[in-house]
């Protein structure tokens, strides 16, 4: 390997011994003005909380890169709320659960939910597998889509359109 790595290489590959894989991985698709695609951004940490914070800084780096200013404050106050959500998720081993916010969050992010009025528990949804033909409505924490109605008598039960409702509601600016 040379001892010094030309700039003009856009990647460097390197090599470490055999390690442990990372339990956590997250992914997050970051627009990069520019570019015909977004930019898949891969982090991993032995807690989802490592992970988010590997996640935030290579989303930072990517932004900072291409001229882009640091995350706003919505975006940060989402991947604290997740972050803390996701681990107490995988600590009570409910992986459904896991995956149902992971999905709320591409909600948020895909700018599919709307809020009836300022101060209103209503929220509609939009469909992720038919955003042109579903919405759902989510009143408080209770949602109209089958997921929803099947868990109906779980008190603290969420499908993933009430887990994005909440989370957006959190991440708004303070009232």
């Amino acid at each position: 390997m040379p001892e010094s790595i030309p700039e003009s290489l856009p990647c460097v590959q390197a090599v470490l011994p055999d390690l442990p894989e990372s339990p956590h991985s997250m992914n997050a698709f970051v627009p990069v003005p520019g570019l015909p695609r977004d930019v898949q951004v891969t982090a991993r940490g032995w807690t989802a909380a490592e992970a988010a914070d590997a996640l935030f800084d290579g989303i930072a780096a990517i932004r900072a890169r291409a001229g882009i200013q640091q995350a706003e404050v919505r975006d940060a106050r989402l991947l604290t709320l997740m972050t803390t959500y996701l681990d107490m998720a995988v600590r009570k081993e409910d992986f459904a659960r896991v995956k149902r916010l992971h999905k709320a969050v591409k909600l948020i992010q895909a700018g599919a939910i709307s809020q009836d009025a300022p101060d209103s528990d209503i929220y509609f949804v939009l469909s992720q597998t038919e955003p042109s033909k579903t919405v759902y409505t989510v009143v408080g924490k209770h949602c109209d889509c089958a997921d929803g109605q099947a868990h109906t008598e779980e008190p603290t039960y969420r499908c993933k359109h009430s887990l994005a409702c909440w989370l957006y509601d959190k991440v708004q600016e303070p009232r």
